[in-house]
């Protein structure tokens, strides 16, 4: 083994680092316990809808009925937390519950889903930067790679 150090098209050595990528759910369990832990899941989550469901009627709230996949954005968990203020329930934190115990299930649904956005990038400090001109410092720019577009700030450096 060598040690070889990545050289930049000037030929002075780069300082440029591949962080990679990675975008990943890991699960570390057996398949009894997590066969044990979405049985258990599953029935608080019943259990809990049921109940709602129950006082709903009592309450003689007509079409009552959670939507669990309305938990992914902060507007719909505002949209079930006024649906459960029909029941006087609310100060219950149902809503966080239900977050809490959907948590892994919101997260792969939301590492699944690709979204439009905007991408603000604020470069804020830099250091050990290679000197590129003689008896002066460096002028250093911004390259930002984002999936197959790059954006080039060369011209402001």
């Amino acid at each position: 083994m060598t040690n070889q150090v990545k050289t930049d098209a000037s030929g002075q050595v780069s300082n440029e680092k591949f962080a990679g990528k990675f975008k990943a759910v890991i699960e570390v369990e057996s398949h009894e316990a997590k066969k044990e832990y979405l049985e258990r899941k599953q029935e608080l989550i019943d259990e809990l809808l049921n109940y709602l469901k129950q006082l709903a009627k009592h309450l003689k709230v007509a079409d009552f009925d959670l939507d669990l996949t309305k938990l992914e954005t902060m507007e719909g968990r505002m949209e079930m937390k006024r649906d459960l203020e029909q029941l006087g329930v609310d100060s219950h934190k149902i809503v966080k519950s239900l977050s809490d115990i959907e948590s892994d299930v919101i997260l792969k649904r939301m590492l699944l889903r690709s979204e439009k956005m905007i991408v603000r990038v604020y470069m804020i400090e830099g250091f050990d930067l290679a000197t590129r001109d003689i008896g002066s410092f460096s002028d250093p720019y911004l390259i930002l790679r984002c999936g197959n577009k790059s954006f080039n700030e060369r011209e402001n450096y």
